[in-house]
């Protein structure tokens, strides 16, 4: 619609169509807010309500010839159509009604302007016909080949409002300078459909994403279009933007693949591969959040950060974020802080989806803190950290985390498998189950959960395993409390506790005796092994590890996920990483020397 262009048209003496000269006279009207008056021979209006116009007219049988001289559209000539006295369409088909007769304005009907893209210079052409061809228009730019197009620093079309730009096609779009391939200002929308690819640059700087949303910007991705490669990020939506993600992929970017200082929602798609900076503020290498971020669908997998949130990392400092998570998968992400999400400072609900298979040190699944967290449903599984392989939740103030339903299941930790909560320097973070589950998963203290320094934890519902639950179900410690470990009292318990047990009841502390079980290498992990250009070799039983060129035998006494804790003697040999790929053993974080360092990619003999 055309938000601010009212006719006027004074027509007088109108017989049907065919008439060969008319004065006009009455008002024709688009909008609410959109005009011109044609007085004798002279018109004057606005254009999209600040803009005004002025000229004369002339009207030959159903030719009706607007000569605008006065206002920014001078010199431009429009050829409309008189349909009938109350009835005027213009050049894109918009129907003008006049005033009194009972009409309203119409929305137009004409299809979208059609530009086939192929090299850079039809590129431009696309361009400068999109940023000329007014407000409240429809374009489609489809692409086809491998085309290198200049960098935008400023709105890549315009000031045109009330536009949107569908881009698609077969093709890729790749910048050929540093800069922003993209850069969407208010009023206008950009849609990115089928399987069109946008390409960046790997000496791309920061600051410089491939796709900026303004605020009051639009963008969509759908379909298989794909974001790629740039390393001063892939789509930045600033405060006030909107970014609606229902299909496509993010992927390869540096500097975060998408960061969110407006709204985004994702229905689908995947963000993956993408990693922060790798300096001091290093966050979000899938989603860094200050703004919203609601996730109903999609894929956020294999992402990196070197300090907060692998996947998703919300708030900073300085900053207040919101996310709300009701469906989708983050998966197989890795930082220092929270490998699936970082939860710095704001609000985190989760209320369906999954978390799984995610890495970091702390807070394996979800780092929480100075953020409330409240959790309905979904599941948290498969994560691995030193602090809390499902949950680790800190907090430097008075902060909550409140779990009414859901699983936090088959997570590994030294410290909490399933949820670890501490506060610091005077801060409360109280954990509150009302519901769900934590099961499955293991520790060396504390297998369901650990309380240390200033947490807190009140229980009136849902339940956490213990050695008695089945045996996928049972939460294990190592060392002390299966289902729940309390650093301050060194107290712990390792029988279940159910919906209706009290923390604060006499007795609940059993300290009851730690059965451990035995510590087993994977099956395909057996055997004996041997590196190019090395001598020695390793045989692995189910439960030891012996060099040839060593004399004594290593046993194996933890897990945590890729990471295997040896014991020979007194000395604990711990942090080695044991992987099990293409069929061969790929051993990292020894620090041994020469063939007593055992680094590297070992195959069966």
């Amino acid at each position: 619609m055309k938000k601010a262009l009212v006719l006027s048209v004074l027509m007088a003496c109108v017989p049907a169509l065919g008439f060969s000269q008319t004065v006009l006279t009455g008002t024709y009207r688009f909008s609410a807010n959109a005009y011109v008056t044609f007085t004798g021979n002279a018109f004057t209006g606005l254009w999209n309500a600040t803009t005004p116009i002025s000229g004369t007219y002339s009207v030959s049988g159903a030719r009706l010839s607007l000569a605008i001289t006065g206002g920014p559209k001078a010199k431009n000539t429009w050829v409309w159509t008189v349909v009938d006295a109350n009835t005027l369409k213009d050049q894109d088909g918009d129907t003008w009604k006049k005033e009194g007769a009972g009409g309203t304005a119409q929305a137009r009907t004409s299809p979208p302007i059609e530009w086939n893209v192929n090299n850079m210079a039809t590129w431009i052409e696309a361009v400068g016909g999109v940023r000329s061809g007014g407000n409240n228009k429809a374009h489609t730019i489809t692409v086809t080949g491998d085309i290198s197009v200049p960098t935008s620093n400023e709105s890549t079309f315009g000031s045109v409002s009330g536009v949107t730009v569908t881009i698609q096609g077969d093709g890729t779009l790749t910048l050929s300078g540093k800069g922003s391939l993209i850069v969407i200002g208010a009023g206008q929308t950009v849609v990115l459909k089928g399987d069109i690819t946008l390409k960046g640059r790997d000496d791309n700087d920061y600051g410089y994403p491939l796709v900026r949303i303004n605020e009051k910007g639009i963008f969509r991705m759908e379909d298989n279009s794909t974001v790629m490669g740039n390393n001063g990020g892939g789509v930045s939506v600033g405060g006030g933007g909107t970014f609606t993600m229902s299909g496509g992929t993010i992927s390869g970017n540096g500097n975060h693949g998408v960061s969110v200082g407006g709204t985004f929602t994702m229905n689908g798609g995947t963000i993956s591969g993408n990693k922060a900076r790798d300096n001091e503020s290093s966050s979000g290498g899938g989603v860094s959040v200050w703004g919203t971020f609601t996730m109903n669908g999609g894929t956020i997998s294999g992402n990196s950060a070197l300090y907060y949130g692998g996947g998703v990392s919300l708030g900073s400092d300085y900053d207040r974020g919101t996310f709300n998570m009701n469906g989708g998968t983050i998966s197989g992400n890795t930082a220092g802080f929270g490998g699936g999400v970082c939860a710095r400072n704001g609000t985190f609900n989760m209320s369906d989806g999954m978390i799984s298979g995610n890495t970091a040190s702390s807070g394996g699944g979800v780092y929480v803190n100075n953020t409330t967290f409240t959790m309905s449903g979904g599941t948290i599984s498969g994560n691995t950290a030193g602090f809390g392989g499902g949950v680790c939740a800190k907090s430097d103030d008075d902060r909550t985390f409140t779990m009414s339903n859901g699983t936090i299941m088959g997570n590994i930790a030294k410290n909490g498998g399933g949820v670890f909560v501490t506060s610091w320097y005077g801060g409360r973070i109280t954990f509150t189950m009302k519901g769900g589950s934590i099961s499955g998963n293991t520790a060396d203290f504390g297998g369901g959960m650990y309380i240390e320094r200033g947490g807190e934890c009140t229980k009136t519902g849902g339940t956490i395993s213990g050695n008695d639950a089945s045996e996928t179900d049972r939460n294990r410690a190592y060392e002390r409390g299966n289902a729940l470990y309390h650093e301050r009292d060194k107290n712990w318990r390792n029988t279940t506790v159910g919906p209706r047990v009290n923390l604060d009841a006499y007795g609940f502390w059993m300290n009851e005796e730690q059965v451990v079980e035995e510590v087993k290498f994977p099956s395909g992990f057996i055997g004996t092994w041997k590196r190019d250009n090395f001598n020695n070799t390793l045989t692995l039983t189910s439960t030891t590890l012996k060099s040839s060129s060593q004399n004594f035998i290593c046993t194996l006494i933890r897990i945590y996920g890729d990471s295997f804790k040896l014991k020979t003697g007194d000395l604990i040999s711990d942090g080695i990483t044991i992987r099990l790929t293409n069929g061969n053993l790929v051993i990292s974080g020894d620090s041994g020397s020469g063939e007593d360092n055992w680094n590297g990619t070992w195959r069966k003999q």
